[in-house]
């Protein structure tokens, strides 16, 4: 009973029969597979989790950590609903199983969190408690609670397989995995449209998110990518591993051109520019008098300047995003203290429309409001966050990026006399927090929306990676205060 506790759960069982028996298995679970998807049935689904766990045995437990959240992350409403809904059950099981191998159910064993982290989450769902009380949506508030307490748990357990400072080149693999996923997909949408991308002629132009419907959290995903593929070049030492990362941003800088994702453009060019800062000083001042002659050409040059102006949609302003903003600072205006509910800007922003539903801009952000499935379209984290939960809220998305720069700086400046690689990497890790929470202002997806997997995952991986470091670094220093 003491080794099912602390998570020996399968040693009874030999080496070649656990072998076996999961090939077995895996061939029936595959014909069970095709007849769960063709009926429909969802229960069925968490059977189909047997052979991934039972071939544990056989790769190891990264296997399982690798196909669960490649599985949560690459699977959106475009393939189907119930295909969706079907391999999240499943990925969900294989994290729990996961976490009772490596825990067992001694609930001294779990992975604690940083303690500001932990006033992060007592201060939020205080917010989210009274501003639900106070709420006349509570039917879209207690769905928006479910989705985000899951959301929260599937982070947590993502945060518990890191046991090591392998586990980290694990959650770092996945992350590239899919954001290579997203960009081939934007290129194949490409591909199927003509690989028409600008035609100066109509004024139009391609942008897609690949699998991921909302363009935008696509070019999140990349923002969050970029910086360490980037960091990864800059400092690693073997060819080979500077070749694969050479590709790899080759691979996510086309995604990025083809999302056309200005508010990714400004976040990766702030990421880059502190990495350069910190690791490449004298790339970094190069780089600031390029960008100079390269602005002042692009201002006398005629065809250079229109190629700029086009693909930065310089002519479409703030793509409608002062329409969206002046919405949301109405609803601010008369909800200012305690917000309209958690989850519940769908349910009252055509109240505060502040355009005609038929005309273009109307049309545009009916089409935002199904993509978002009814979700907060703010287009501004922090606007987004009062709007909903009032000034309490507001204070949340401000403690967020707070705590994180923190934790990042702090863990940072300790690794840099002792482990040049985990320093570098804590740099990129860094600059993702400038970048997204920069981005913030102009997009409010990718951080916390509505705890949707797709979108916000990714940065909670970065942070459980900062929060496993920032531990270890504490841990340390208390030793040494002892």
């Amino acid at each position: 009973m003491n080794n099912i506790l602390h998570g020996n759960i399968f040693s009874f069982i030999s080496k070649k029969v656990r072998i076996h028996f999961s090939l077995q298995i895996t061939i029936s679970c595959v014909l069970l597979a095709f007849f769960t998807l063709m009926l429909g049935d969802y229960i069925y689904a968490v059977i189909l989790v047997i052979p991934i766990v039972l071939l544990y045995f056989r790769f190891d437990k990264h296997l399982l950590v690798i196909l669960s959240l490649v599985s949560l992350l690459t699977v959106t409403n475009r393939l189907g609903v119930e295909l969706r809904s079907a391999i999240q059950i499943m990925s969900f099981s294989m994290l729990i199983f996961l976490f009772l191998v490596n825990y067992g159910l001694d609930h001294n064993n779990f992975p604690t969190l940083p303690k500001e982290l932990k006033v992060f989450f007592v201060f939020l769902y205080s917010t989210i408690i009274v501003s639900f009380i106070f709420s006349a949506y509570q039917d879209a508030s207690w769905i928006f609670i479910a989705r985000l307490s899951l959301f929260f748990v599937v982070v947590y357990l993502v945060y518990s397989t890191l046991i090591s400072y392998e586990s980290i080149k694990v959650l770092l693999l996945i992350l590239f995995i899919i954001a290579s996923v997203v960009s081939l997909g934007i290129f194949i949408d490409l591909a199927q449209s003509g690989f028409i991308f600008l035609d100066f002629a109509k004024g139009t132009y391609f942008r897609s998110g690949g699998l991921i419907a909302n363009v935008n959290a696509a070019g999140g995903l990349l923002a969050i990518t970029v910086p360490l593929a980037f960091v990864i070049i800059l400092v690693e030492r073997k060819l080979k591993h500077r070749i694969i990362a050479s590709v790899l941003v080759f691979i996510l800088g086309i995604g990025l051109i083809l999302s056309m994702s200005r508010a990714a453009y400004i976040s990766i060019f702030i990421s880059i520019l502190f990495i350069l800062f910190k690791l490449r000083r004298n790339i970094f001042n190069n780089l600031i008098i390029f960008l100079f002659i390269l602005l002042f050409l692009s201002l006398i040059i005629s065809p250079l300047n229109e190629i700029v102006t086009f693909y930065f949609r310089v002519g479409d302003g703030l793509s409608n995003r002062e329409y969206l903003w002046a919405m949301t600072t109405d609803i601010i205006r008369d909800h200012w203290i305690i917000g309209v509910g958690p989850g519940a800007y769908g349910q009252v922003m055509f109240k505060y429309f502040p355009v005609m539903l038929g005309s273009w801009q109307g049309i545009i952000f009916k089409d935002l409001y199904i993509v978002t499935e009814a979700g907060n379209v703010s287009h501004n984290f922090y606007l987004g966050f009062w709007a909903e939960m009032g000034i309490p809220g507001l204070i949340s998305s401000i403690i967020l990026p707070i705590i994180y720069l923190r934790m990042a700086f702090s863990t940072m400046n300790w690794y840099k006399s002792i482990n040049l690689k985990l320093y570098s990497l804590l740099v990129g890790i860094t600059s993702i927090g400038l970048g997204m929470f920069t981005r913030a202002h102009l997009d409010n997806v990718n951080i916390i929306t509505n705890g949707f997997i797709t979108t916000d995952l990714p940065f909670w991986i970065i942070l459980s990676i900062l929060s496993f470091l920032f531990l270890k670094t504490e841990n340390v220093k208390n030793k040494f205060e002892d």
